[in-house]
């Protein structure tokens, strides 16, 4: 066959080979076979260890610098795909209901944030940003955190079955992880179905498979309360309550300490006025 231009998916149910073609005898010898496709498989590696050469993609989720080797394989001209984008360093281009556009060296890269983030920075800052890369076959997309710590914790906990990295946002911007840690031991499922999108059957779960994995630093945290119940109409003013005590003059890192340390006083029959005197008490 000549070169041939195909205008649609090109698919194989055996893998592809690339071959040279001996001229004189006519023989014929592959050069490298791909058997996993384009779309092929995901490999994760949470620590140290082998990039294996079965999968296509290898993703990286590790925060540390552990070492790691390369898979013998048998596969010759494997093609080998490995993300770990872990952070970046930019400035805030824009900000919108659920991420940001951060400026790097004029690339920008779209980041999905929790909301303690946007209250937190501007636009135009330059700020580091810890990212987790997630890969699907249909779309790929980058999750950022403002320290390891809240990284850790949203790959613990959607580690969980049917929690996605949406939910997992939902939560880091509702409970600090450790007020997330002390409702997942006691079982508190009021707090954790506190949280948009999490129902009583996903609290459930949570419980179950994340009661022997809280990180013991976690609900030793002076910070953490055992109940947060979020009303609507609290969850309304938070926006309003944040932006106000930064135009006081108090960092984005000091107001969410101050609203999680106040979280039990603050109810629907607080007004405005009378919510900022109870999170001024915790500045």
């Amino acid at each position: 066959m000549a070169n041939t231009t195909f205008s649609g998916p090109v698919r194989s149910e055996n893998g592809f080979d690339m071959i040279t073609k001996n001229a004189t005898t006519g023989a014929v010898t592959a050069n490298a076979s791909y058997d996993k496709g384009i779309r092929g498989g995901v490999q994760t590696l949470s620590g140290a260890g082998a990039v294996d050469l079965v999968n296509l993609i290898t993703e990286i989720t590790t925060t540390g610098a552990n070492a790691l080797t390369l898979a013998d394989g048998t596969t010759s001209g494997q093609v080998k795909i490995v993300n770990m984008i872990a952070q970046l360093t930019g400035t805030i281009l824009a900000k919108y209901n659920d991420n940001l556009i951060l400026d790097v060296q004029g690339v920008g890269y779209q980041i999905f944030v929790p909301s303690t983030i946007l209250h937190d920075l501007n636009s135009n800052e330059t700020t580091t940003i810890y990212t987790y890369h997630h890969i699907r076959e249909d779309n790929q997309q980058l999750f950022g955190f403002q320290t390891i710590e809240d990284k850790d914790f949203f790959i613990l906990v959607t580690s969980v079955s049917g929690v996605g990295p949406k939910v997992g946002l939902k939560i880091l911007s509702t409970l600090t992880p450790a007020q997330f840690g002390n409702a997942i031991l006691q079982d508190n499922l009021a707090t954790l179905t506190s949280v948009s999108g999490v129902g009583k059957k996903m609290a459930e779960r949570l419980v179950v498979e994340l009661k022997d994995k809280i990180p013991a630093h976690l609900i030793s945290d002076s910070n953490a309360t055992d109940t947060i119940i979020v009303t609507p109409k609290v969850e309304q003013e938070k926006d309003d309550l944040i932006l106000a005590l930064k135009s006081l003059g108090y960092s984005g890192e000091e107001v969410k300490k101050a609203y999680h340390r106040a979280a039990l006083e603050l109810n629907d029959d607080l007004s405005l006025e009378q919510s900022m005197k109870v999170l001024l008490k915790h500045l």
